[in-house]
């Protein structure tokens, strides 16, 4: 298993020990799984955002990766869709609550150095607090000095994940930043629809504000702050939060009322253990696992759809990425998603086998949609655009209607721009 070995040459490597007379490994296997996820977050976050240099710009393409990759789960959802996602669940699956969004991109900011917190009204209960689930929150932010980033006031920028859009700043420019819009209730009025969808939040709302830290135990650890202290590199990690800086930084800033620990993961994995939690997230995971058999050596491959699906989120797309000629560079990503689209006649011989069938078919709807994706990223608009509306004309096609037709009009602005600006355009 990768996460055993991993771990046991880390302890090793390392010399992570407990520091006591037995001298027992410092890192558990369950911490190497929180490693593992912590890895797809700082490259899914490197690969977002790409040579970007200004805080604000980097967070605004963290943002724009996380509402283009992560498909809404409405609020108001069915219960069996609103299941207890941690963060490599989201990652994984491409879905997740306006909170779940919200989460991954502070967890994803984290890795870039940048200092996200969530912002909640100032009556939400305690108990909300905790849990993160209460609707007494209201979007996430990204806490910026006024020396970090040239020509930009100190404050807190607002991202708002669940109308998937950044809170636009005076005449509709730039992120507005918390103080502009609690002064300024036109900001929020910008983002009214028509009488009948109206904006849920008004300037008199956010006056004063909870902001809520990520501080699950993991990033509290010190076993996980010592190994931060020992990587650096390519392989360096962010692995400790230091709420007490974060928390005066904030502190100082307009509207702030108070700052709030939120240990998001440790809620979320208890209720992962629940039995009819693991049980739905198990079944979720079945065509991630599915494994090719070659009929002439009996063997069985690694599964399509979970290698696909971690390089793709890791920003790994192509084969030889060290290679200094990009020309000898080949995109696999698109090869390895096709790996996971059996044939309509593979799966038509297997009708009388519903089990089979089902995670066949559910393997190929994602790799469809998530080959799409892939497309864009790369800058193949016209398959990007082949691709989703293929998804859009099977009204069965794992539920990602939403997401298709979002990505679909992402790629349309795409092909335009690129047919006005041919050279830079893609």
């Amino acid at each position: 298993d990768a996460v055993r070995q991993t771990v046991r040459r880390l302890n090793e490597g390392l010399a992570l020990t407990a520091g006591d007379e037995t001298q027992k490994p410092l890192l558990t296997e369950d911490d190497g799984k929180v490693l593992r996820e912590i890895v797809w977050l700082r490259d899914a976050a490197q690969f977002a955002v790409g040579d970007a240099t200004d805080p604000l710009e980097r967070a605004e393409r963290l943002f724009d990766w996380t509402i283009r990759n992560i498909q809404l789960i409405p609020d108001d959802a069915p219960t069996e869709q609103r299941l207890p996602l941690l963060p490599w669940h989201v990652l994984v699956f491409g879905r997740g609550t306006a909170l779940d969004r919200a989460w991954l991109f502070q967890l994803m900011a984290r890795q870039q150095g940048l200092d996200v917190v969530l912002l909640a009204y100032s009556d939400m209960s305690e108990k909300d607090l905790a849990a993160g689930d209460g609707k007494r929150w209201w979007c996430a932010a990204l806490a910026l000095e006024g020396a970090a980033t040239v020509g930009k006031p100190a404050g807190l920028y607002l991202f708002d994940t669940r109308w998937g859009t950044p809170i636009p700043g005076p005449d509709g420019k730039g992120v507005a930043t918390l103080s502009q819009a609690a002064a300024d209730d036109k900001l929020l009025r910008a983002l009214d629809i028509d009488e009948k969808h109206l904006y849920p939040v008004r300037a008199a709302d956010i006056q004063k504000v909870t902001a809520l830290v990520e501080t699950s135990s993991p990033y509290l650890a010190e076993r996980f702050a010592k190994l931060e202290a020992a990587l650096g590199g390519e392989d360096k990690l962010s692995l400790s939060v230091n709420r007490e800086a974060i928390a005066a930084n904030v502190k100082k800033l307009l509207h702030v009322d108070r700052v709030q620990d939120w240990p998001l993961r440790d809620v979320r994995f208890a209720a992962s253990r629940e039995k009819p939690a693991y049980e739905a997230l198990s079944k979720q995971l079945l065509a991630f696992s599915r494994r090719p058999r070659d009929l002439t050596t009996g063997r069985v491959g690694t599964p399509p759809l979970w290698r696909a699906r971690v390089r793709h989120i890791s920003g790994k797309y192509y084969e030889n990425m060290d290679e200094t000629d990009p020309a000898l560079r080949r995109p696999m990503i698109v090869r390895w998603y096709q790996m996971a689209r059996p044939a309509e006649s593979d799966l038509g011989s297997l009708q009388l086998d519903t089990l089979n069938w089902e995670q066949l078919h559910r393997m190929k709807q994602h790799a469809s949609y998530w080959l799409g994706l892939a497309s864009f990223d790369l800058g193949n608009y016209d398959t990007a655009a082949t691709f989703l509306s293929l998804v859009l004309k099977e009204e069965a096609n794992g539920g990602w209607t939403a997401g298709a037709r979002y990505n679909l009009g992402r790629t349309y602005e795409a092909q335009a721009a690129a047919a006005q600006d041919p050279v830079s355009g893609g």
